[in-house]
């Protein structure tokens, strides 16, 4: 999702066991909400980051 700038803010690292990521400093871009109003399917994952981000 940051490959086609619907995210931006998250890092990835990569190490020996796989690659890590932060969630720190993600938002969702202009175009991110776009694409999210338009597939159902990605509002469902979403609501799933988010629940995940409030969590944390």
């Amino acid at each position: 999702m940051s490959n086609h700038n619907y995210i931006e803010g998250v890092t990835f690292t990569h190490t020996k066991e796989g690659v890590l990521y932060s969630f720190q400093d993600a938002r969702i871009t202009i175009e991110g909400l776009e694409y999210l109003a338009e597939n159902s399917m990605m509002q469902k994952a979403f609501r799933i980051f988010k629940s995940f981000k409030e969590w944390l």
